[in-house]
């Protein structure tokens, strides 16, 4: 028997220009669940030797995703938006956030399944 499939919850932007948390494993099955803050963030697939660059531009047929920018102007949400992933292998995935200087000025990066 398997155990069930679960929700693993990561902030995006919360007061600042990180994934919290930035490292998360996760079972198949399993459902990455991305909140996002203000001021304006996202979430893209990226290559561990890439980290700002698109997954599907590094490469021949890969295959990447984006959740789209999730502008908000306010600092407090009862419910913030929320973009999400299943895991379909225990492979690692790299992801950043592509709002201006995010990634390169904060390193805002994150990994599943390092």
């Amino acid at each position: 028997s398997s155990a069930a499939a679960q929700t693993h919850t990561i902030t995006v932007g919360n007061g600042d220009h990180k994934f919290r948390p930035d490292v998360t494993l996760a079972d198949i099955g399993d459902v990455i669940e991305f909140q996002f803050f203000p001021p304006n963030h996202s979430v893209v697939r990226a290559e561990y030797l890439h980290p700002c660059i698109p997954y599907e531009m590094t490469g021949r047929g890969k295959v990447g995703f984006f959740s789209g920018f999730h502008p908000l102007m306010t600092d407090w949400l009862n419910q913030p938006p929320k973009w999400s992933v299943t895991i379909n292998d225990t492979d690692p995935i790299f992801f950043y956030c592509s709002a201006s200087g995010s990634c390169i000025n904060y390193q805002m990066v994150g990994v599943i399944n390092p």
